[in-house]
């Protein structure tokens, strides 16, 4: 990826997005394992309870209403804080409820750090010589501090009384014993943990975790929230996922875990369809680490040198009639058994694609089927007098709807 974030700062530099070569390979390899099947079905106990907590909230709101109209829901804010609960759980091992505490500090620091603002890009992208002058960095001090923190602390008690919880701190604390016994078998005892470039310190644990809480804050709330609008704009839509639900949950007894998320494939496809409409990425980017060549039909043979960053137009490829016939049009039936092999794998790619695609596109999907799950098992998404119809958005350099209204109700 283009460095232009994180070439300033000491701690987030860190992070997997960040790191280039042998370390990137060292931590994808340590990252890897938290996103398997196997660890998957542990996480996807704590983002039921995140959906469970999310529907409940909405439930005692109906109630508090007292009357049989719908219940408008911003459908943007309950997602965030669905996504908010479900890193604070899954990636720190804390657990909060931010639509009941609506002002929790956890929720707050991840409005700070999901927050671009055009100067904060601008920023961004000025000449590492002047970032460095200026110690100009990515986020305010504080929310260096309050994830410092919170990792600092969880480590030291779980290391003091032995507890385990099966998240990512939990996983880079195993990660590092594995690295500690290595280097002390070849190097002897290491009495400092940050004496060792081999051994990950708790730095390079909170960075994980930050980045983690970037890529999953915003960019998850808002394919759940399109995924529900297009499901109230497109109500034969829903009821055939909430047949599914109903079939899905009568043949496993009401009971909901991870094999059972997985049998919801109509659901899945409704996902998919989603991330391709209204992908949150609009834009991806690679860096050139060796010269090759592009024959074009048109501009003849482009130079790609070392260094250079090609764009990748996502959501316009996602968009192209060439690739995608009637590309306004939503129908999750695009990605059905037969029809999804029939896609070009370059033309849909809202996870990345290559090496460096996204290490946690599996818990991505899984974390929004547990939303969309919860919520059309409980209630019905309706549009209102507000709704937007057809959807429109904002200029700029993410997706958003226009006066950030998607205008559902429950």
């Amino acid at each position: 990826h283009q460095d232009v974030f994180f070439r300033n700062d000491e701690m987030l530099g860190k992070n997997l997005f960040a790191l280039k070569d042998k370390k990137w390979r060292d931590m994808r390899t340590i990252l890897s394992p938290v996103f398997t099947g196997s660890k998957l079905r542990g996480l996807c106990e704590l983002m039921s309870e995140c959906g469970s907590q999310t529907v409940t909230y909405y439930v005692q709101k109906m109630k508090q209403q007292n009357n049989n109209n719908p219940l408008k829901v911003d459908i943007f804010d309950a997602c965030t804080r669905f996504t908010n609960d479900v890193i604070a759980s899954t990636a720190f091992g804390i657990k909060v409820n931010s639509l009941a505490d609506k002002n929790n500090e956890f929720f707050g620091v991840g409005q700070k750090v999901s927050s671009f603002s055009s100067w904060r890009l601008w920023l961004f992208n000025l000449p590492l010589f002047v970032k460095q002058a200026f110690n100009i960095k990515i986020f305010p001090e504080d929310v260096y501090k309050f994830f410092r923190q919170i990792v600092n602390e969880t480590i030291r008690v779980r290391a003091e009384k032995n507890i385990i919880r099966h998240d990512m701190i939990h996983l880079l604390m195993e990660a590092r014993k594995e690295q500690i016994k290595r280097t002390e078998a070849s190097n002897g005892k290491v009495d400092n943990i940050s004496a060792s470039n081999n051994v990950l310190t708790n730095d390079d644990i909170t960075a994980q975790g930050v980045i983690f809480f970037i890529a999953g804050f915003s960019n998850v709330a808002l394919a759940i929230s399109m995924a529900s609008y297009e499901m109230a704009v497109n109500p034969e839509i829903q009821k055939k996922a909430y047949a599914e639900i109903t079939e899905v949950l009568k043949a496993n007894n009401g009971k909901i875990d991870y094999d059972v998320i997985k049998q919801m494939k109509y659901l899945e496809m409704i996902i998919s369809e989603t991330l391709r409409k209204w992908s949150p990425v609009v834009v991806g980017d690679r860096v050139c680490n060796k010269a090759f060549k592009i024959e074009t039909p048109n501009d003849g043979v482009i130079n790609v040198e070392p260094g250079m960053t090609m764009n990748i137009p996502i959501s316009g490829l996602h968009n192209d009639p060439k690739y995608f016939p009637n590309p306004k049009k939503f129908d999750p039936e695009r990605f059905n058994e037969t029809n999804k092999l029939k896609i070009n794998p370059y033309t849909y790619i809202p996870f990345g694609l290559g090496p460096r695609i996204c290490i946690a596109n599996r818990f991505v999907l899984i974390e929004t089927k547990i939303l969309l799950f919860h919520i059309l098992k409980t209630f019905e998404i309706v549009t209102t007098d507000e709704t937007p119809i057809p959807m429109v958005l904002e200029k700029g350099a993410v997706i958003k709807p226009k006066g950030d209204t998607y205008g559902l109700a429950f």
